[in-house]
């Protein structure tokens, strides 16, 4: 998987105070799930059956399965930019990793959470007491521990200064009033998991596929919120030690293969965001899939 341009993220206010964060580096995967394209993994080009069901989603119609099958069986140039919402875009080749067997970019990640923030954001809306959601992308956490810099005294230190205006990409600029910050994560380029800040429950929770420990990021993710909090108010967080760190959620629905990870975080964010239990299962992620195309292909998610 090619190395994001991080350039416009690379943005330090002032000289940053660069110190170690603990166990940054997770351990990598049980088996190797990141390819270097779509056409050196497994091309499934047949679809489920029009009429299954998900726990996700309602069965698709013959017709929105035949608009999908066009779209992901595509010709043309991979690099060309088939797919677009405001600053995100999604190149053909991305589009065509919707299909079974090939794990997700980051484009797919950004473009759809997206989309489930904007259902999140109409529903939310009609209630009383409204607290939006966000996310951040991909690229924070690389920033955030500088993985993979090309000076390895820099590589996995965790640097405050690097990210010091992303606030600037919330509504009200402010974490603390959010009801969900949703982070996903690229571990060593090879598996997509998802860390959920929980402002109003003092909570981060680390939702990991393969059920592994990632204390590294969980850490790396509080400092954060602490930093955050002295930005605003200009003192420490005063009630640190009541937020709960959860390294995973071993309740939830696991991976065994190798590359559905990143439709597996993108369930998760979407039960996340409903407020609903994770009751799906590995298979309904075929169906899911090709929700997940529709919903781009037609730029929006319903609300039901």
């Amino acid at each position: 998987m090619p190395a994001p341009d991080l350039s416009e993220y690379e943005q330090p206010e002032s000289t940053p105070s660069a110190t170690p964060a603990p166990s940054t580096r997770p351990p990598l995967p049980p088996t190797p799930v990141a390819p270097t394209s779509t056409t050196n993994r497994r091309q499934t080009t047949g679809l489920p059956r029009t009429n299954q069901r998900s726990p996700l989603h309602r069965p698709l119609l013959h017709a929105e399965t035949l608009h999908i099958q066009t779209a992901l069986n595509s010709s043309g140039d991979l690099a060309d930019e088939v797919l677009r919402f405001g600053p995100d875009s999604v190149s053909r080749e991305s589009l065509h990793t919707l299909k079974p067997g090939n794990w997700l970019t980051d484009e797919i990640l950004h473009s759809y959470i997206g989309r489930l923030l904007h259902r999140h954001s109409l529903q939310a809306a009609l209630l009383t007491t409204y607290r939006p959601s966000a996310y951040f992308k991909s690229f924070f956490m690389l920033t955030l521990l500088q993985e993979f810099s090309p000076d390895p005294r820099r590589n996995n230190i965790y640097n405050y200064a690097r990210v010091s205006r992303w606030h600037k990409r919330l509504p009200n600029e402010d974490l603390f009033q959010l009801q969900h910050l949703l982070i996903p994560i690229n571990v060593n380029r090879s598996h997509w998991i998802l860390t959920v800040i929980y402002p109003p429950d003092l909570r981060i929770q680390v939702y990991d596929p393969y059920h592994t420990p990632q204390p590294g990021y969980l850490h790396a993710t509080f400092r954060f919120v602490q930093d955050e909090y002295f930005r605003l108010h200009g003192t420490a967080l005063p009630n640190h030690h009541q937020w709960t760190l959860q390294p995973n959620d071993t309740s939830a629905p696991q991976q065994s293969n190798g590359w559905d990870c990143g439709v597996f975080i993108l369930a998760y964010a979407d039960c996340i965001l409903r407020n609903t239990t994770p009751t799906f299962q590995e298979h309904d992620l075929l169906l899911y899939r090709q929700w997940i195309a529709l919903s781009l292909l037609e730029g929006a998610i319903p609300l039901g």
